[in-house]
């Protein structure tokens, strides 16, 4: 009777151990379909990123082909500026002295066309009454 109570506890014993392992090897095999699932998820995920790296490298690539032309781009921009700066600090204010210049020289040339007037009309004067003069003895 003991041999049947010892074989019936090794037999239960057995039964759970048996039942604990195959849940304990579900277990693992549901972890290694997961782990199976993020190696692809990551390959994905790698070749992804190795093409916008091979995407990004080509860009680059193309960027420094236009580099030259962007620093030229950029030469001719300061070249600019330094002429903006130079008209407005330099010739802009010439020219306002200028126009002020030539304003004045402009007043004075009207100014000298009415003195020539009024010289040529005294002068007329003078004529007319010396030629008076001349015709009176």
């Amino acid at each position: 009777m003991i041999e049947l109570l010892v074989g019936t506890a090794i037999t239960t014993i057995l039964a759970i151990a048996a039942f604990f392992f195959q849940k304990w090897l579900s277990e693992v095999e549901e972890k290694i379909a997961e782990i199976k699932r993020e190696v692809r998820s990551l390959r994905d995920s790698s070749a992804e990123l190795l093409k916008e790296v091979k995407s990004t490298r080509s860009q680059i690539s193309s960027d420094l082909k236009e580099l030259p032309q962007v620093q030229a781009m950029l030469s001719k921009i300061e070249t600019l500026d330094r002429v903006k700066e130079f008209l407005r600090n330099d010739f802009l204010p010439k020219m306002q002295e200028n126009q002020t210049y030539f304003g004045r020289i402009i007043h004075l040339e009207e100014k000298s066309s009415d003195f020539d007037s009024k010289l040529l009309k005294m002068f007329k004067a003078v004529d007319l009454l010396v030629q008076k003069r001349e015709k009176a003895p």
